[in-house]
């Protein structure tokens, strides 16, 4: 019944008012964007790890981050705000809610930062 409930809300935004059409279809463009983004990511860093320091590392995001972290590659911080990420994404894929995609769209100019930060660092030391 909840799948049914969704869809029925899903429909009701498509067909809504210019504004409210828009600015939802735009945020959830935003949040697909954002696990597309978050998926290149976090394999970016993968392969960067297996081959600059020979390391295997297992297939999870999280798994990742960790080594990423024990490779002092990112800060604690970041680390932490590394699973934030990757619990919002997960969150993002598995459900459909409006308000927990309002709340994820909220976080993710800081996700982006902080990608942005971290790949920026991977890209001076590939050069």
């Amino acid at each position: 019944m909840m799948l049914l409930t969704t869809l029925h809300e899903a429909l009701q935004l498509l067909q809504g008012n210019d504004d409210t059409k828009y600015g939802n279809v735009l945020r959830d463009s935003v949040i697909k964007r954002f696990e597309y983004s978050i998926d290149t990511f976090w394999k970016l860093i993968k392969e960067y790890i297996e081959v600059t320091q020979g390391v295997v590392v297992s297939g999870s995001p999280k798994m990742v981050a960790k080594t990423a972290l024990d490779l002092k590659m990112i800060t604690q911080e970041e680390y932490s705000f590394f699973l934030d990420m990757v619990d919002s994404r997960n969150l993002t894929s598995h459900t459909y809610n409006k308000v927990l995609a309002q709340e994820i769209s909220n976080h993710i100019p800081g996700y982006y930062h902080m990608m942005k930060a971290i790949a920026g660092r991977l890209k001076d030391i590939y050069e």
